[in-house]
């Protein structure tokens, strides 16, 4: 039940769209398709993220989009 649910609410279109702003940023080249599988296999460890530090720009980005509020 809950993966339909999961389903159900996932974009391709903004998953493709977040991980070509990881490319943008990292400059790594990973496949940049909205579809489940790629998004889990580009993203299932974290080394793309910790790697090139993205958690610093989604924190400062989530801080900036909460403080104008």
């Amino acid at each position: 039940m809950y993966k339909t649910k999961v389903n159900a609410k996932y974009s391709e279109e903004l998953a493709s769209e977040c991980l070509q702003w990881i490319n943008a940023i990292t400059n790594d080249g990973h496949p940049t398709a909205g579809d489940m599988d790629n998004f889990y296999e580009v993203l299932k460890d974290g080394t793309v993220l910790c790697k090139n530090h993205i958690f610093c720009y989604i924190n400062m980005s989530s801080a900036c989009l909460v403080s104008r509020s």
